[in-house]
C-alpha cells in the first residue's frame, strides 16, 4: 500500500496524504457506481419479469378487514383482473377511479375483477377514500407506501399504473386507462 501511494502522489504531484484521499474518493465513487448499476439492473430484471405476455407475479396483502387477499384467488376465480396501482393522495389515480368504477360496473358480470394495490400509508386516509370514491373489487394495502410489496413486486414507479391479467395468469396488457381500458376488456369479455 505505502508503495501505491507513493506511485499515486509521484503521479498526480500530489504529497502522499492527498493521493490517500484521492484514492478512498475514487474507491467511494466506483462503489456509487456499482450500486448504481446494480440497482438499475434488478429495475430492468423486474420490468423483463412483469412485462406483457410473461406470467403474472404472486401478491399476498391484506384488505380494508385486514384478511390477507392473494392475488392469485382473484386470478383463476376471473376471466380478466385489473391490478390497479393508485393512492388516496394521488390526484391523477383519484381522477382515474371514476373510469375503473364504471369498467368494474360494466363487466364484472361477464368476469372482471379489480385488485386494487393501495400505496398508501396511513390507514385512516386509505379506508376513507376507499369509501368516498366507490373504488371497485378487491382493495388491499400494507400499508408500506412505495415500499409496497405489490409496488416492488412489479416495479411500480409512477401512479396511477394498471396491470390486466387474463384467466391463464398471462399479463396481456399494462398502463391502460380511461377509453383504452374499456375498450380492451370488452373487446375480450363480448
Amino acid at each position: 500500500m505505502k508503495r501505491f501511494l507513493t506511485f499515486l502522489s509521484e503521479y498526480t504531484g500530489c504529497n502522499r496524504w492527498l493521493a490517500a484521499i484521492l484514492f478512498v474518493v475514487v474507491l467511494l465513487g466506483a462503489g456509487a457506481l456499482i450500486t448504481l448499476v446494480v440497482k438499475y439492473y434488478s429495475i430492468y430484471q423486474t420490468a423483463k419479469e412483469t412485462a406483457v405476455g410473461m406470467q403474472y407475479k404472486e401478491i399476498s396483502m391484506p384488505d380494508i378487514n385486514s384478511n390477507v387477499k392473494n392475488l392469485s384467488e382473484v386470478v383463476k376465480s376471473n376471466k380478466l383482473t385489473l391490478v390497479d396501482f393508485w393512492a388516496s393522495w394521488c390526484g391523477p389515480c383519484r381522477a382515474e377511479m371514476p373510469n375503473v368504477k364504471k369498467v368494474y360496473d360494466d363487466y364484472h358480470d361477464k368476469g372482471f375483477e379489480v385488485y386494487g394495490v393501495s400505496l398508501d400509508d396511513k390507514v385512516e386516509w386509505w379506508k376513507d377514500n376507499v369509501a368516498k370514491l366507490g373504488a371497485p373489487g378487491f382493495q388491499v394495502s400494507d400499508l408500506k407506501g412505495w415500499s409496497s410489496e405489490g409496488a416492488t413486486t412489479y416495479g411500480v414507479s409512477a401512479i396511477p399504473t394498471t396491470i390486466l391479467i387474463d384467466q391463464n395468469g398471462t399479463i396481456i396488457a399494462k398502463n391502460l386507462r380511461g377509453e383504452e381500458l374499456a375498450k380492451k376488456v370488452a373487446e375480450i369479455l363480448k
